[in-house]
């Protein structure tokens, strides 16, 4: 798992819109300021909350330690999680 697709997804999170929908958080692309309803990404509570704890100087370590901290799990379960959250995103956003 590199860093650049973080990176990556760093960089493009602007160009997506977010909404709360019940207990999801669902991602839609934006493209010259039309949503694109039929690519969306519904996100779990723990996807959601990485994605609200993404920011310029996130790292795959600090994303793990808030998975840690509200989830109370151990630190290796919380990277596999961080990587699959981040390689699917990055996924979905280089569609």
């Amino acid at each position: 798992m590199s860093t650049n697709h973080l990176n990556e997804i760093l960089h493009h999170k602007k160009a997506f819109a977010s909404r709360k929908v019940g207990a999801e958080q669902i991602l839609v692309p934006v493209k010259d300021n039309m949503t694109d309803l039929k690519a969306m990404l519904s996100l779990n509570a723990s996807a959601s909350l990485l994605w609200d704890n993404l920011s310029a100087d996130s790292s795959l370590e600090s994303l793990s330690d808030v998975l840690c901290e509200q989830y109370e799990i151990d630190k290796k379960t919380a990277q596999t999680d961080v990587e699959q959250f981040v390689r699917t995103l990055h996924e979905f956003m280089m569609q």
